[in-house]
This record gives structure tokens, sequence and C-alpha cells, in this order.
């Protein structure tokens, strides 16, 4: 209960932080990344999830989020209906990667950084599908993605 507690508590105060632009990259080891948008609203954001079909992975090069985006690259066709841009410039959406104190988070967002969508994931002690622990998030972030398009396809019906 204690454990709960504290770790909700920490996220709190790192979400505060970082509302109240306190925290700077060098401060949280984090990049500078541009400030995340959002103003579409679902159906709009449902229209791009639909209908996005390749993707550029990002992730700060000291991120302990890193092996599982390598992961994720690596696994995206195969678990996605997204194929990797061979580089920004000619991507469509970009999943962005980061590390947060127990877990991962990812953000699918637009070339403007619009967010679309963002899943996170904590370990999984109980976690067989891959040989490699990185894996783990990597498979569990990619089959959040993959429910999350089908439902934006299933609401344009």
């Amino acid at each position: 209960m204690h454990t709960r507690i504290i770790r909700l508590t920490s996220v709190a105060l790192l979400a505060v932080m970082l509302a109240a632009g306190a925290a700077s990259a060098g401060q949280l080891g984090r990049p500078d990344y541009p400030p995340v948008r959002e103003t579409l609203t679902q159906p709009e954001k449902d229209q791009y999830l639909a209908a996005m079909r390749i993707g550029w992975v990002e992730v700060d090069a000291n991120s302990d989020a890193k092996p599982a985006a390598i992961c994720f690259q690596d696994h995206l066709a195969r678990t996605t209906p997204l194929t990797a841009a061979p580089s920004r410039e000619t991507t469509q959406v970009i999943l962005r990667f980061e590390s947060l104190p127990r877990g991962i988070v990812v953000t699918v967002l637009l070339l403007n950084d619009e967010a679309l969508w963002q899943g996170w994931v904590t370990p999984n002690p109980n976690y067989a599908g891959a040989a490699d622990p990185s894996c783990q998030f990597a498979d569990t972030l990619a089959g959040q993605l993959r429910a999350r398009i089908r439902q934006a396809k299933a609401n344009l019906w």
C-alpha cells in the first residue's frame, strides 16, 4: 500500500513539475522535445489513427526506453499495420518513446507534435512472450497500439 502511494506521488510530482515548466532537460535527463499539443477532437484523431501507415520511432539516446524502442522498431511491421520510415522526413507519424520511473510511455504524434494516442506499460514478471526483457515492453505497447488503431477504424464506420 505504501509503495503504491509513493509511486503515485512521485509520478504526480513529476507531472506537476513538467506542467509548471520547472523541469529542464538536464534535471530529468530528458531530451528537449517540443511541447505536445492536444487540439484535435477524438473523431479527428480516429481519422489519423485509422489512416496512418508509416511510423518513425524516436527515442533519446540516453533514455532507459532505448532498448524497448529498438525492439518496437524491429517488430513494427509484424505487430502493427505500420511500417518503419527510413527517415523522419518521410514519415506520417512519430512514435516517441520515453521512460518513466517504473515503465515506458509511447506517444503517437503527427509531424506538428499533435498527440494522437499515448500508451504506457510497466514490467510484468509473468510475461513469457519474448526472450529479450526489453521486448516485453515493445510487444505490449504494439498490442495496445494495434487495438487502438482497430478501434479508430471501427469508429469511422
